[in-house]
């Protein structure tokens, strides 16, 4: 059986003259990706919460 599970992702990226990149950290609750976006912002970062939802294989007993 295949359950669907809403994760909440936060998509951090920075941007400056020597170099890009972007990371994502998962969280369970939006609560928790917000408080955690606060620490992953700055001059050169941008960040933002999303919601995805994925599937999860689960053997009927």
């Amino acid at each position: 059986m295949i359950t669907w599970v809403t994760v909440w992702i936060l998509t951090v990226s920075r941007v400056d003259s020597n170099s890009a990149y972007s990371y994502q950290l998962s969280y369970a609750t939006q609560a928790l990706c917000e408080k955690n976006r606060s620490k992953h912002v700055g001059e050169y970062k941008a960040s933002r919460c999303d919601f995805q939802q994925i599937p999860i294989y689960t053997q009927k007993k």
